[in-house]
């Protein structure tokens, strides 16, 4: 947690510390490519609970696109999922999702196959 400067924790210091790391073409790209810009902040609020985006899918009620369909009732999870990740990259994808940038990594060692 952040350390107000007379010393004392604070849960909204560490919050604006977090909001302050924000890669905002990540989030802000999701909210882009389902032309919503003004919900990047409601998405923001979502990626910001979690330490990674693979941390937020914790159960299929709560499932990420169940929390976007919240505040974006059309939302589609193949469309829109995927013109978020084109827009954000592989590489932006793989740092913030070490589990995902593993299995990657995984299938990279396998090498091409040969058919």
């Amino acid at each position: 947690m952040g350390k107000e400067p007379g010393g004392a924790c604070s849960s909204a210091t560490a919050t604006t510390q977090r909001r302050s790391q924000r890669r905002p073409g990540a989030v802000g790209a999701l909210a882009r490519g389902i032309d919503q810009s003004q919900l990047a902040g409601a998405f923001h609020d979502i990626r910001d609970a979690f330490a990674t985006p693979e941390d937020i899918n914790d159960s299929p009620q709560t499932a990420p696109s169940k929390r976007l369909a919240v505040h974006y009732p059309p939302y589609d999870k193949v469309l829109h999922g995927s013109i978020a990740a084109l827009d954000i990259g592989l590489p932006v994808i793989r740092d913030a999702c070490p589990l995902f940038d593993g299995w990657l990594s995984t299938l990279e060692a396998l090498g091409p196959s040969e058919a």
